[in-house]
């Protein structure tokens, strides 16, 4: 065979190698109902700096897959991104992509770290009742008593919307401040929708925001951890929700 004609093979069969890889990964990610809790890295993993992030071995756990084939995992210093292809993802995912799961991996990161004060102030809103909900809005917010209004009335606004679709808001304060005064403000201002409490605030925001949604307030996830999408306002938000 000349070597002209065995260099087009090679790259024929290189390019259909990447096609099937990607499209094995494009199936993948369709398949948030069987994510994975957790992913084991295959190789050690580093940030754009090349400061080691991942340990090969070392299991992480797992937030969201991305359609760029980017995931989002956690380890002792929050969400980091790490290509899917230096982690087992697609091997446990074939392993329970063909069982009767329903991955519930945002829910299972916000049930111990969300409280709804208007139905008890004194414990974590149980699982059960969070997974009545098919998606949740996570909305970081001021935390002057005029924001907080503010943001109530529009959610009252949306409450229709929300309802229909089974969305629930789930409100993070943009400042951390101590339970007691956390607790005069929203009794206060008559806040009563799901928000997480100061002491769980730092580990709710590392196990929900990578890199990607850092700049962005408001969230729209599915309960499997799948991203829906990301709004610089709640506005912006609810004017997606209703198209």
């Amino acid at each position: 065979m000349k070597r002209s004609s065995l260099a087009l093979l090679l790259t024929t069969l290189q390019l259909t190698s990447v096609s099937l890889d990607a499209l094995e990964y494009s199936d993948a990610y369709t398949l948030d109902h069987a994510w994975p809790d957790f992913v084991t890295p295959t190789e050690n993993a580093y940030n754009e700096s090349g400061l080691k992030i991942l340990e090969k071995g070392i299991p992480a756990v797992f937030i969201r897959a991305y359609p760029d084939g980017m995931l989002a995992v956690v380890d002792r210093e929050g969400a980091q991104l790490v290509p899917y292809d230096q982690t087992d993802f697609l091997g446990r995912l074939e392993k329970s992509s063909h069982m009767e799961t329903d991955s519930k991996i945002f829910l299972n990161q916000i049930s111990r770290r969300v409280f709804d004060l208007d139905f008890d102030a004194s414990k974590a809103v149980s699982e059960t009742e969070l997974a009545k909900f098919d998606s949740f809005l996570v909305l970081t917010t001021p935390c002057e008593d005029t924001d907080l209004i503010d943001l109530k009335e529009q959610l009252a606004g949306a409450s229709s919307l929300l309802k229909r679709l089974q969305v629930t808001p789930i409100v993070i304060f943009e400042s951390l401040m101590p339970n007691n005064e956390f607790y005069e403000k929203v009794t206060r201002t008559d806040f009563t929708y799901p928000v997480v409490v100061p002491i769980f605030q730092k580990g709710f925001i590392q196990a929900v925001y990578s890199q990607r949604e850092i700049d962005y307030p408001v969230l729209w996830v599915q309960s499997s951890g799948k991203l829906e999408g990301q709004f610089k306002d709640l506005k912006a938000a609810l004017g997606e929700l209703s198209r």
